[in-house]
């Protein structure tokens, strides 16, 4: 059993891990850079970037993982984060059970859009040019 060595390399904000791999050496494996925003404000990009202001939760999931890469090389755990972000935040609510019957819509409460809107200026940059599905 060969125990794998890793060495992070941080150049100009990119991140390589110099990954030690039995028989062929050391792989360099490119990191991509944690987002800067929370779980709230990505979960919130995510609703308000939608057509319909409401997502269920595979299509949040699949707008984070197209939107920040980040996250396509983790475990599960960033998962759990964002089921826990929304079922505890009163600003996500519940929408109505989706088309298909399986979860529900989640979406921004009304009384905090504007606040979203107006937050960061990534927030703002969604609202103000919606990506329509």
């Amino acid at each position: 059993m060969v125990a794998a060595v890793v060495v992070v390399v941080v150049v100009a904000q990119l991140q390589l891990h110099c990954v030690h791999t039995a028989g062929s050496g050391y792989e360099l494996v490119h990191e991509e850079p944690k987002p800067s925003h929370s779980y709230i404000g990505i979960i919130a990009m995510a609703i308000l970037g939608s057509k319909e202001r409401k997502l269920v939760l595979s299509d949040i999931y699949q707008w984070i993982l197209d939107n920040y890469p980040y996250f396509r090389r983790r475990g599960p755990g960033w998962r759990n984060s964002i089921r826990h972000n929304l079922s505890l935040n009163d600003c996500f609510v519940k929408a109505g059970r989706s088309a298909n019957g399986k979860g529900h819509y989640w979406a921004i409460h009304p009384a905090n859009v504007d606040d979203f809107e107006r937050g960061t200026p990534a927030l703002s940059f969604i609202t103000n040019n919606a990506v329509r599905r």
